[in-house]
C-alpha cells in the first residue's frame, strides 16, 4: 500500500466532512462531531484504564473472580461508561444511528452525577439541520 500524503489525508478528511455535513453550518456541524469523538476518546481511555488494572490486580496475584469483582465496582477513566455508550456497542450500529448516539451521551451524563452541565444531553443526533 503506498503512504499517503499529509495533503491528501487533509483533503479524504474535509470531503469526509463534507458528506456526513451535507447543507449544515460549520457551526451546527462541529456539535456533532464533538459528540462522536467524545464518545470514541472517551471508550478508548476507559478501555486503556480498565486494561491496566486488570494487569496490575494480575500481578498482584488475584484470581479471575476477584478481578471480575473489582471490575463491577470500579470506574475507569474519568467518566463512568455505561455498556451501551461504549464505542463498541456504537460502531457497527446501522439503524436508528442517531437516537442511539444521542441516547448514549445522555446515559453518560447521567451515569455521571458530578457533571454539572447538561451539555452532552443537548447534542442531538435526530435533529435535521441543514435543510
Amino acid at each position: 500500500m503506498a503512504k499517503i500524503s499529509k495533503t491528501q489525508l487533509e483533503n479524504l478528511l474535509l470531503d469526509a466532512c463534507d458528506i456526513i455535513r451535507g447543507k449544515a453550518e460549520a457551526s451546527q456541524f462541529k456539535e456533532l462531531i464533538f459528540g462522536i469523538i467524545f464518545l470514541k476518546r472517551l471508550s478508548d481511555q476507559f478501555d486503556q484504564d480498565k486494561n491496566a488494572a486488570i494487569a496490575k490486580w494480575k500481578a498482584e496475584g488475584k484470581d479471575e473472580t476477584i478481578i471480575n469483582r473489582h471490575l463491577e465496582n470500579q470506574t475507569f477513566a474519568v467518566f463512568k461508561l455505561p455498556k451501551e455508550a461504549h464505542w463498541d456497542s456504537l460502531k457497527d450500529l446501522t439503524e436508528k444511528v442517531g437516537k442511539k448516539l444521542t441516547q448514549a451521551l445522555k446515559k453518560i451524563e447521567e451515569a455521571n452525577d458530578d457533571i454539572q452541565t447538561d451539555l452532552l444531553k443537548q447534542i442531538d443526533y435526530t435533529k435535521k439541520i441543514g435543510s
